[in-house]
């Protein structure tokens, strides 16, 4: 009687806690600070289950907010898949260019000044946080000013890809 009576203890007690913690592992959430973490930066591929949550329009909230209000110089940060690469503006200071795709439709162009920062490996297909000033336009927007700031006048900002920041 003392084994079952431990087992059904172990039963009420300690499987609802293993659950909890496994929850929390899988969710990605940060124990010690209570925040999410950002979602692995991997490719999408056709052969993602569609049953799978998107979990990149957690991160567009802010970015579609400005979008939606029509807001400019507005600094925003968004995680979002590549929908594709542009050429690079060449012309004064150089420029990486790319189309970041919203989940409402429209796309976000982000230019990345690579006279001030390193250039970031992406293709279509790539999940990217960009941090940076967001225009409107009536295409969708831009996003620049993603490297370090030269003055105090104006906030930097980066791009994390693959657990490496461009800045």
């Amino acid at each position: 009687m003392h084994l079952q009576s431990w087992l059904v203890a172990l039963k009420k007690y300690c499987l609802p806690l293993f659950l909890m913690a496994f929850a929390v592992s899988i969710a990605g959430c940060d124990k010690t600070a209570g925040t999410i973490e950002r979602p692995n930066y991997t490719k999408l591929t056709p052969s993602t289950p569609s049953n799978q949550p998107d979990l990149t329009a957690l991160y567009e909230s802010e970015v579609a907010a400005a979008q939606n209000n029509q807001q400019s110089h507005v600094v925003v940060t968004c995680t979002l898949p590549v929908k594709r690469m542009l050429r690079p503006d060449e012309k004064g200071e150089k420029h990486e260019k790319f189309l970041l795709q919203v989940s409402n439709g429209t796309t976000i162009l982000v230019a990345h000044n690579t006279s001030r920062a390193p250039s970031v490996p992406l293709s279509a297909g790539d999940i990217v946080t960009v941090h940076g000033e967001y225009i409107w336009n009536a295409k969708g927007g831009v996003i620049h000013w993603t490297h370090r700031s030269d003055t105090p006048r104006h906030e930097g900002g980066y791009i994390d890809f693959k657990g490496q920041r461009y800045q």
